[in-house]
């Protein structure tokens, strides 16, 4: 499977938000961009608040989005992460070059409890790829939130949008 960026007519911040950065295995070696094999665009649904009593209050949610690679033998790339508020629009874009997971590797991304910025219908598009065959790798977010003595948490996986693979050399 093969995933292609798609162009976002908003870019991201001039400064980062109070996010972390892509936690991963190591940064791709030149020319290993899996460009021989496939990858997949992957959609993932991410609350960063939920409404909550009678729908006038919110409450917000850490969101982890976390990518495994689930193949035993080979490793896969994460070439693009990407984070949209409930509009659609670009907050972030988490990957500053592709980066490597190792068999079985995974690497996560955090948005902060304080970082409301995507409501209540954010969400992330996650691009990888591989030089060969692979299987699937996990995607999904993990929400959650505590205060005044109450707590929620959900998990969402990804959801494939597109699938191709790589052209071969010439």
């Amino acid at each position: 499977m093969l995933l292609l960026a798609l162009a976002c007519s908003t870019p991201p911040p001039a400064s980062p938000p109070q996010t972390s950065a892509l936690v991963a295995a190591s940064p791709v070696e030149p020319g290993e961009t899996g460009a021989h094999g496939v990858g997949a665009l992957v959609f993932v649904p991410a609350w960063s608040s939920v409404y909550v009593g009678d729908g006038n209050r919110t409450f917000d949610l850490t969101v982890t989005l976390a990518v495994r690679n689930t193949d035993l033998d080979t490793p896969i790339t994460v070439t693009s992460v990407r984070y949209f508020d409930a509009g659609g629009k670009l907050l972030h874009a988490y990957v500053e070059s592709p980066t490597t997971l190792a068999p079985l590797a995974s690497a996560a991304t955090v948005v902060r409890e304080s970082d409301t910025r995507a409501g209540v219908g954010g969400s992330f598009l996650v691009e990888w790829s591989a030089a060969t065959e692979v299987t699937d790798p996990v995607v999904e977010a993990v929400m959650i939130g505590s205060a005044y003595q109450q707590g929620i948490s959900f998990v969402r996986e990804g959801r494939v949008l597109e699938r191709r693979p790589t052209p071969s050399p010439r």
